[in-house]
């Protein structure tokens, strides 16, 4: 019986890999496989301490950016339903 892989164990797997690095530029921060999989797990323990599971509703307004990617990454690993809002968006309505 085939068994889908956790995105837990998809981040792991790539931390462990001969070339961990997700996202390597000369002018920012060295992001890893292995930061991002921490991160993750960060943000959804935070999620868990907020009651947040499974079905729960989260409206994600954060800017686009290596923040943004990880909270969208915990809200799906805990099975949220998602609204991502753009922060510089104008307001609805004005215009």
């Amino acid at each position: 019986m085939y068994v889908a892989p956790t995105l837990e164990n998809l981040l792991a797997a790539r931390a462990a890999s001969p070339a961990p690095f997700l996202v390597t530029d000369p002018e920012g921060p060295v992001l890893s496989y292995v930061w991002l999989a921490a991160a993750v797990a960060d943000w959804s323990a935070a999620f868990d301490r907020a009651g947040l599971g499974a079905g729960g509703r989260l409206a994600l307004v954060l800017a686009p950016g290596p923040a943004w990617t990880v909270a969208y990454l915990a809200a799906l690993n805990r099975g949220l339903l998602l609204a991502a809002l753009d922060p510089a968006a104008p307001p609805s309505g004005s215009g």
